[in-house]
């Protein structure tokens, strides 16, 4: 026992060291303060004598489940976020919260790693649990509404549960017919007449594998709504390799320094090749107004070319768009473009982030991609001065 709580003290530091690497993602503080709360409680162990007593705590630890997070965050594609609770309203209309260990390949699957032992799971699942006990498809109910609720460009993101100790077959079949996928090694159901021989097939997993079974994913929403400000960075001078110049506007200097470092175009364009594209009228109005009053010759010439190649549609802004309250960052004509986005269940493509925080704020999440925010520049290039 005591040889077993110093290996577990030397994981958990090990699982905080690698969890200090993922302080980029959000959550990880929340996983962070976990593992440190596993260590400080195994580390108040080291002077517990009674075996009796350590063995009851170290078969309670959940240093199991916290590797399993570790691991699986670690393994998988695009990590959105860590411990991130997605709120849902159930049948009777009473409001209940999930939480998702990992939101992974950029936001579309869902994570919930279950650690527990296989056998445990399997008599939770055939009602032989404890009181209090969640079977593994009543969960998996719970998430499908959840994952419904919360949609991402407008689908149910997929929902992955991780078994690190393995899966008997039956619960692994349940899963599936819930629309859950279940991931981990498959067992045979247990043999009660042979179970210490049965429970020799529990082996836990390196979740290595998680990344191939995650790869699948391919992204579904292919509409793309143009906001006025990527029409002006699709058609501008300075992000169409006329950057090197210092202009005698500070704002367009900023622009151009920006640019030389970090390219605005390349990642709006690689976000929209093969996407089918649209702009509102209300978009292409007021991108034309500013094309017409300070774009250059060339910066019109693409304009042409941009739009044999986009959709102009009616306005048609959702009812949820138009019916947020008009601020300094929630104006009408961003009401307009985003909400016929929002119609036409296309991703919005902008620089207004500032309007997006604030509709979310008031309860209205739109779909959309960000990207820099540049300036027609064309017709400043004679006075400023180039590099």
């Amino acid at each position: 026992m005591e040889q077993k709580l110093i290996s577990l003290i030397s994981e958990a530091e090990d699982l905080l060291n690698r969890c200090k690497l993922m302080s980029h993602i959000v959550g990880a503080s929340k996983l962070e303060r976990k593992i440190s709360a596993e260590l400080k409680g195994l580390l108040s162990l080291k002077n517990v004598k009674d075996k009796v007593t350590l063995e009851h705590h170290l078969i309670s630890t959940n240093i199991t489940n916290l590797r399993a997070v570790v691991k699986a965050i670690e393994n998988s594609p695009d990590v959105v976020s860590i411990l991130q609770s997605f709120s849902y309203e159930n049948d009777t209309e009473i409001i209940s919260d999930v939480v998702v260990d990992a939101v992974v390949t950029g936001g579309y699957k869902w994570i919930k790693i279950i650690a527990r032992k296989p056998l445990a799971v399997h008599r939770i699942w055939k009602g032989e649990g404890n009181f209090g006990d969640k079977d593994p498809i009543s969960l998996s109910k719970e998430f499908i509404l959840a994952a419904e609720q919360n949609p991402i460009h407008y689908e149910s993101p997929s929902i992955c549960f991780v078994f690190p100790r393995g899966i008997t077959k039956s619960v692994h079949e349940s899963l599936l017919g819930t629309g859950v996928t279940p991931i981990g090694k498959i067992l045979p159901d247990p043999d009660y007449d042979n179970i210490n021989e049965w429970m020799k097939l529990e082996a836990e997993s390196n979740l290595e594998h998680i990344t191939n079974l995650l790869s699948d994913f391919t992204a579904r929403c292919m509409k793309v709504n143009l906001d006025i400000t990527s029409l002006i960075v699709l058609t501008s001078n300075i992000t169409n390799g006329e950057c090197n110049y210092t202009f005698r506007e500070e704002v367009l200097s900023k622009q151009a320094a920006e640019e030389r470092s970090e390219p605005a175009l390349p990642l709006l364009l690689e976000f929209i090749n093969g996407k089918e594209l649209y702009c509102c009228q209300t978009a292409f109005n007021n991108f034309q107004q500013i094309l017409n009053t300070v774009g250059g010759p060339e910066e019109k010439k693409r304009s042409e070319i941009l739009f044999k190649k986009v959709t102009v549609v009616e306005d048609n802004p959702a009812f949820y768009a138009m019916s947020l309250e008009e601020s300094a960052s929630v104006k009408n004509r961003s009401k307009v473009i985003f909400g016929t986005g929002e119609t036409l269940q296309a991703i919005t493509t902008t620089a207004n982030t500032a309007f997006v925080r604030a509709a979310a704020n008031q309860g209205v999440k739109f779909s959309s991609f960000f990207h820099a925010s540049r300036a027609l520049t064309e017709q400043k290039q004679m006075y400023a001065m180039k590099h």
